[in-house]
């Protein structure tokens, strides 16, 4: 069993960054939330815990002392910069360094980087060292990211976006992860073999991600309340991931006619 603290930067009376209608703390938590979230659904043998969970204030002291009481095998801290740069950078503390703290930078910068750069241009400013106190207290390996600049416009849009947000957090997981060598929950399914094109489209079922049926079985169970559609068996074909391509097509013209 490995252990992860999870460290959302500020929170309560300190806000930490603000700019473009935007809080640094209430980013950073939400970051951590999808971290967790992530790792705990889909790697096996890993417990992972938070400096804070909520919007409280905690103190430097405290962050590290957590980590430490829970001999967290690693620790994370999230943070979005300010001070009118751009880009996305990682730190780790200032001085010699174990090869578990080299790597988890290495693979967090990858990682992140990479996951950013789907959602637009996000510049490099490199893996670096500082002597942060949640660097320099805690006694395991750690890491210090800073998620893009809120008061550069451009990077603060990208903020805005819930979907950039668990893009980013999904990514701390994979490079927590990586740096821990722990195994996912379920192994890749073989790719099956391909249909022939127009072969059987219509009842086929339709291919989609998890967070996607389950967002698809919320609107059916809508439409279902407020009598758009008849019949709850569309929410459960949803939620039983077998709903077909000719299926949907027909919900969504009834939800369009509506």
């Amino acid at each position: 069993m490995v252990k992860v603290m999870l460290d959302p930067g500020h929170g309560g009376t300190d806000s930490g960054a603000v700019a473009n209608g935007l809080q640094e703390k209430n980013l950073t938590l939400k970051i951590a939330i999808y971290t967790r979230d992530y790792l705990l659904a889909n790697y096996r043998g890993i417990v992972v815990r938070m400096t804070r969970s909520d919007d409280r204030f905690i103190s430097l002291n405290s962050r590290s002392q957590q980590a430490n009481a829970f001999k967290a095998n690693l620790f994370v801290s999230i943070h979005i910069n300010s001070g009118g740069g751009t880009g996305f950078e990682t730190y780790r503390f200032k001085g010699r360094a174990s090869s578990t703290t080299l790597s988890l930078q290495s693979n967090l910068h990858s990682e992140i980087l990479t996951a950013m750069r789907s959602f637009g241009n996000v510049g490099d400013r490199g893996q670096k060292q500082a002597n942060y106190a949640v660097l320099r207290q805690t006694i395991m390996p750690a890491n210090l990211t800073e998620n893009l600049f809120i008061d550069r416009t451009a990077d603060a849009n990208l903020l805005k976006n819930e979907a950039f947000l668990k893009a980013v957090g999904e990514a701390h997981a994979r490079a927590i992860a990586k740096t821990l060598g722990v195994a996912p929950i379920s192994q890749p399914k073989p790719t099956p073999a391909p249909e022939q094109p127009g072969e059987n489209e219509g009842g086929r079922t339709l291919n989609l991600q998890e967070w996607q049926w389950k967002e698809l079985a919320g609107v059916y169970a809508k439409a279902n309340q407020s009598g758009v559609l008849k019949s709850d068996q569309w929410t459960k074909k949803a939620q039983n991931k077998t709903l077909t391509v000719d299926e949907a097509i027909f919900l969504n013209a009834i939800l369009i006619g509506r």
